[in-house]
C-alpha cells in the first residue's frame, strides 16, 4: 500500500495574507482624528480658568445701535412769555388815556364847592405855571355847596403834538335850603398839554 501525505495549511500564513491587504493609512487616520477629538474636549473643559472658551468676534451676531431720542423737559412759560405776542399800546392811546383821567379828575375838582384845602391842592397840582398864580372860585367863603356826582369824557380832539382838547360831560349837585338838587348834565372843554409821563392843564374848562 502507498503511504498517504498529509498536506499541512499554513494558517498563520493566510491571516497574514488577509491582513496586509488593508491600507495601513486608515489606522493612521482614525487615530489623527480620535486624537483631535480628545484636545478639542480637553480644551473647552480645561481650557483657561475654567470658563467657556469664548467665541471669535466674527462669529458674534452684529449689534445695531439705537439712537435714543431723550424727552423734552416740561415747558416753563412765564408771564412774560405770554405778553411777548401782544401788541405794544401805542403813544397816542396812552396819551389819550391820560388826558382822560386827568380832565375828569380836574373837571370833577373844579366844580365841587366843598370847603376842603384838599380840594383845591389837587386843583393847582394839574395847573400849568402860567395858572398857579391865579385865585380859585373855591377859595371864597360864601362859596356855594356843590358836588360833582360824576364826570365822563366824551371826546378828545388834537390841538397839536402835545396839546389836546378834551370834552368832558358832568353832572353836579348842589345844597338849597331844601336839601340838595341835581343840575342838569353840562359839557366843558379842558386844554391840557401831555407829555411823556404827565399832563397840565393850560386852559380853564371852557363851557362847549
Amino acid at each position: 500500500m502507498e503511504s498517504e501525505e498529509l498536506e499541512q495549511i499554513p494558517w498563520a500564513n493566510l491571516v497574514a495574507e488577509q491582513t496586509d491587504g488593508i491600507d495601513k493609512r486608515i489606522y493612521m487616520g482614525v487615530g489623527v482624528v480620535a486624537i483631535l477629538v480628545v484636545l478639542i474636549l480637553g480644551m473647552r473643559m480645561f481650557g483657561g480658568s475654567g470658563q467657556p472658551v469664548p467665541l471669535p468676534m466674527e462669529s458674534l451676531p452684529a449689534v445695531t445701535a439705537v439712537e435714543i431720542t431723550p424727552t423734552p423737559s416740561p415747558m416753563v412759560v412765564t408771564e412774560a412769555d405770554l405778553r411777548a405776542d401782544e401788541a405794544p399800546v401805542p403813544v397816542q392811546a396812552s396819551s389819550n388815556l391820560l388826558a382822560e383821567v386827568t380832565a375828569e379828575w380836574f373837571v370833577t375838582d373844579w366844580f365841587t364847592r366843598d370847603g376842603s384845602g384838599e380840594t383845591v391842592r389837587s386843583i393847582r397840582s394839574v395847573l400849568s405855571p402860567d395858572l398857579q398864580s391865579m385865585d380859585l372860585p373855591h377859595d371864597e367863603p360864601d362859596a356855594e355847596v356843590v358836588f360833582v356826582e360824576w364826570a365822563k369824557t366824551v371826546e378828545i380832539e388834537t390841538i397839536s403834538q402835545t396839546t389836546v382838547g378834551v370834552t368832558i360831560a358832568y353832572r353836579s349837585i348842589r345844597q338849597t335850603d331844601e336839601g340838595f338838587v341835581r343840575n342838569p348834565v353840562e359839557t366843558v372843554v379842558v386844554i391840557l398839554d401831555i407829555s411823556d409821563d404827565s399832563a397840565m392843564v393850560t386852559a380853564l374848562p371852557i363851557q362847549s
